[in-house]
């Protein structure tokens, strides 16, 4: 049995490096909906409205299903009524990530 976490399998390789990049930032963008749409008390459905989309593609995307793209993160934003900024840093998981030489 391997002692290896999820990240350090994941992390092997450039492309495993790239995709949980990805996904990493997938989760980040989907939490900080999800916390807006609860904290503005909005649906669903209303977030579905406010974009002209179906119920059912805002659903897609806050599972992370959808195709996303940078207008498609700043329109879900504006329709909560929020800007949309990006951080880059270097955390302990980048450390161990990165140092791997890949």
């Amino acid at each position: 049995m391997s002692n290896e976490t999820l990240t350090e399998k994941l992390t092997k390789t450039p492309e495993g490096i790239r995709l949980y990049q990805q996904e990493r930032a997938i989760q980040e963008w989907t939490e900080e909906v999800c916390k807006l749409m609860q904290e503005k008390g909005i649906s669903h459905s209303e977030l579905a409205q406010r974009l002209n989309k179906s119920k059912g593609y805002v659903t897609l995307l806050l599972d992370g299903r959808a195709k996303m793209d940078i207008r498609i993160m700043s329109d879900v934003f504006t329709a909560l009524r929020a800007s949309l900024h990006f951080a880059s840093y270097f955390d302990e998981t980048d450390v161990e990530i990165f140092s791997k030489g890949t």
